[in-house]
């Protein structure tokens, strides 16, 4: 029951936030100039091959040390974007 009453709240409170921005005639978050953006994420990858046959054991293959891969990476991104006119943009 609790959970409901924080989603109709933050429904509500959206609904209150958005009516005063256009009651005033603008947005601020769409005056912005200048937007920088930076983020990152993390892919982690773990693949073996097993081969089943009669009268032999599973000898499981980690893919990623066969083909010299790394079984993890961190990579980021970011960008800057100038608005120079509405609708828009150079990224």
């Amino acid at each position: 029951m609790q959970l409901s009453n924080l989603i109709a709240g933050g429904i509500a409170m959206s609904l209150l936030v958005s009516s005063v921005a256009m009651a005033e005639g603008y947005n601020p978050m769409l005056d912005d100039k200048w937007r920088v953006y930076v983020g990152a994420f993390n892919a982690s990858v773990d693949s073996k091959i097993t081969f089943n046959a009669e009268n032999l054991p599973e000898l499981p293959i980690d893919v990623e040390d066969v083909l010299g891969l790394e079984d993890s990476k961190t990579v980021a991104w970011g960008g800057v974007a100038w608005h120079f006119a509405r609708r828009h943009a150079a990224r």
